[in-house]
């Protein structure tokens, strides 16, 4: 899913953060230094998960240059360590 980047800045999409947090059993969550759209001149990030049993999720976050520099979806590491990456885990909390 492809979001704006400041919904996970802003207040008034904390229900959304932990509705996310509390669906999916893992979630990596890729932000690009470039803006990776033409012509549109808002951040955006990618949001990639595996619905969970309601436990709260493990978050990944990623970096990268721009979409060019994405690994392939079989090597985002899904529920594993990765040295790229950093691997966060969220109790209840609203907000990333």
């Amino acid at each position: 899913m492809v979001l704006p980047a400041e919904l996970l800045q802003v207040g008034y999409t904390s229900a959304l953060r932990s509705y996310l947090a509390n669906s999916y059993e893992y979630l990596n969550l890729v932000t690009f230094e470039h803006l990776i759209f033409d012509g549109i001149l808002q951040e955006t990030l990618l949001l990639l998960g595996i619905r969970g049993d309601g436990k709260t999720a493990a978050i990944r976050t990623l970096e990268v240059k721009d979409a060019r520099a994405l690994p392939p979806v079989g090597k985002m590491h899904f529920g594993a360590v990765h040295s790229r990456s950093t691997t966060v885990v969220r109790s209840g909390l609203s907000t990333f």
